[in-house]
């Protein structure tokens, strides 16, 4: 796979790891988790989960990802991580509110969750500029506060013609 040495840069550093319930992986653990990582891409049930790369120049720099959590209520939780190198410069925030909004917007989500671990202030920051609210073991993001906020990224259709389609299904609520 073309993007490993990138995800084992990521994987590999414990300054990224130190706040996920990832262990630090040699370069064919990362490259085994990249490829698990990558095969999911439907979201029907409890326990589905979506990752979408974050590039810069073509290269892998993180991801942001969708976790279905329940799927009667539609809720979802987001999860991001990047690399520190290229930290700074707005990538997880444009990628974050673009999953976002697309989570509200094409699958029709009515909160979504982020869990956060405590002292990890760069995702605590995005979290709250995107419009989560609570304590960083589990915070909010209703559709309501989404879109209250002032506006940070979306999804284009030049971003669309560009990515294609993105291959996702969500089960549509049933009419009685």
């Amino acid at each position: 796979m073309e993007d490993a040495a990138a995800w084992y840069e990521i994987q590999s550093n414990p300054e990224v790891v130190r706040y996920l319930d990832w262990p630090l992986r040699d370069a064919k653990e990362s490259l085994e988790h990249l490829k698990h990582r990558t095969q999911h891409t439907v979201l029907l049930q409890a326990g589905d989960f979506l990752a979408l790369a974050i590039e810069s120049e073509g290269i892998v720099v993180g991801d942001v990802s969708l976790h279905l959590r329940d799927v009667r209520n539609r809720r979802v939780e987001m999860g991001w991580v990047l690399n520190p190198a290229h930290s700074g410069r707005g990538y997880a925030t444009e990628a974050a509110a673009a999953v976002a909004t697309f989570a509200f917007e094409h699958l029709n989500a009515h909160e979504i969750t982020a869990v956060i671990r405590p002292g990890n202030e760069r995702s605590i920051a995005l979290a709250t500029r995107l419009g989560f609210v609570g304590e960083p073991e589990e915070m909010l993001l209703t559709r309501e506060r989404f879109d209250s906020r002032p506006a940070l990224a979306y999804l284009t259709n030049e971003t669309e013609a560009t990515t294609g389609p993105v291959p996702i299904v969500w089960p549509q609520p049933t009419v009685s």
